[in-house]
């Protein structure tokens, strides 16, 4: 296992640590002056920015990120400026663009998605914020493509703090009125300490030519548009199910879903951040090397499943404990969600690095595929299981939406690349959908009493077999003193 992995794992971890510890003291606090509806209030203005800033972000970062980082491994330095400049031009005018039309239809959408007509006034917020969203979208596009790591940790850290600390003074003054304001904050927090290093880049002294930059835009435009279309149809359905809860189940529920979701979220952000950051930029500079692909995504695949499967086993035996610790008692119906949500978690992370292999190798079309099965599977089993099992359902749906996600993203990719997966993931994989379902079957069994001393032997047992693997990987020694 190279050092770089590690390397650039551990201080992106550091920081996306920081990053969680700020967004668990937020979570708290704003559980305890909101309650679940006024938390539940909460997690539909986050969601509306998130899916409105992905459609007009029209996937830059990680156009910038595939094409940059190319042009940077060839030192190409014009071609980046004009990958640059287009990126600025395109996000300014997309950012205004959904900020206008968000102002036009802004009763509309605070009926839809919040429920509450009378909002509608508050709606240009969730505008600024987008826009704000999509700037910083593209700074950290930028640092990404010229594998910044150093500067993406400390912009995660600092203007997750900050952000943090700003919604929490608001909310407390404020309460439920404070919560456009509160979100404004966090991006305004963010956008601002990305500009800071953004600034540092280098830059040609000639200034480009607008016929290049106009084409670098249209570069970005036919694959981000893709991508952004792909993670509407993937992750923007996600981040939608919770206005799917709100007129199943109500706003309490949408709470109880977001406190569950977000905890799931939580340690794999730490993942997610290494593979945007540090494993996306080097699969895409060796995209034209299948043998190196291949490599790549086993050697980190193992290194995820080791990272990630004594966090899940933890998570479970911890539930029950965690979710009035981080939020509070009126939210215990959270916990079974949780449980199957962190289920689904095995697949999606073993997913995760096929995933990310096809948007390096294979066509922006071939990634829409696989992100449209992907949602489509999640609004079908979550509806379905709303309307079986009620809340539960909700839940149910994630280990099904990501068996179906994990088999269409491997055939997807053995199309483009002969992938093979090493005998050590095979059963690491195995092993741990075995381990976790076990635990999820013990607490709804007569033997409800020992799954959570199951579940911690399981998670320590899980726990030293990563750190022996680790500590024995080739090159692990070097990252740890780097």
């Amino acid at each position: 296992m190279r050092p770089s992995i590690l390397r650039s794992t551990a201080v992106l971890g550091g920081a996306t640590g920081v990053q969680i510890l700020a967004a668990l003291a937020a979570a708290k606090v704003w559980a305890l002056l909101l309650g679940p509806g006024g938390y539940g209030l909460l997690a539909l203005w986050q969601a509306m920015v998130r899916i409105l800033a992905m459609a007009a972000a029209m996937g830059l970062g990680v156009g910038l990120v595939r094409l940059g980082a190319n042009a940077i491994s060839r030192g190409d330095v014009p071609r980046m400026d004009h990958l640059r400049r287009a990126a600025w031009v395109i996000s300014w005018v997309a950012g205004g663009l959904v900020l206008s039309a968000i102002v036009w239809l802004r009763v509309s959408l605070a009926r839809w998605a919040l429920d509450r007509p009378a909002m509608a006034s508050e709606m240009v917020w969730v505008g600024v914020a987008v826009l704000l969203t999509v700037l910083y979208g593209t700074q950290t596009g930028l640092l990404n493509a010229y594998h910044r790591v150093g500067a993406l940790a400390r912009i995660t850290a600092i203007g997750s703090v900050s952000g943090a600390a700003a919604g929490i003074c608001i909310i407390a003054v404020w309460r439920e009125a404070g919560i456009p304001a509160a979100i404004v904050a966090a991006a305004a927090a963010n956008c601002a300490t990305a500009q800071f290093f953004v600034r540092r880049l280098e830059r040609p002294a000639v200034p480009a030519a607008p016929g290049k930059v106009l084409a670098a835009s249209g570069e970005l435009l036919r694959f981000g548009g893709l991508y952004a279309a792909a993670m509407l149809l993937g992750t923007g359905v996600q981040l939608a199910l919770p206005f799917l809860v709100l007129h199943l189940e109500g706003l309490p529920a949408v709470g109880f879903y977001r406190a569950a979701a977000a905890m799931a979220v939580t340690y794999l952000t730490v993942l997610l951040t290494a593979l945007g950051q540090d494993y996306f930029p080097r699969l895409s500079a060796v995209s034209h090397d299948g043998a190196e692909m291949v490599r790549l995504i086993n050697e980190q695949h193992r290194m995820l499943l080791l990272l990630a499967l004594p966090v899940i086993l933890a998570a479970l035996a911890l539930a029950p404990i965690a979710v009035p610790l981080l939020y509070s008692s009126r939210f215990l119906p959270a916990v079974v969600l949780l449980e199957w949500i962190l289920l689904g978690d095995v697949l999606k992370v073993a997913s995760w690095t096929m995933s990310f292999a096809i948007l390096a190798r294979c066509s922006g079309w071939m990634y829409l595929l696989t992100e449209a099965v992907g949602g489509a599977a999640l609004v079908a089993a979550a509806f379905a299981g709303m309307r079986w099992w009620g809340l539960v359902g909700a839940g149910i749906a994630f280990p099904i939406t990501y068996a179906v996600y994990y088999v269409v993203v491997r055939v997807c990719l053995r199309r483009s690349l002969p992938l093979t997966f090493s005998r050590q993931n095979t059963w690491l994989l195995l092993g741990g959908i075995l381990a976790v379902g076990a635990i999820r079957l013990l607490g709804s069994s007569g033997w409800a009493g020992a799954r959570t001393p199951v579940a911690l032997a399981l998670a320590a047992g899980a726990a030293v077999v990563a750190w022996v693997a680790l500590r024995r990987a080739p090159g692990t020694a070097e990252a740890a003193r780097a």
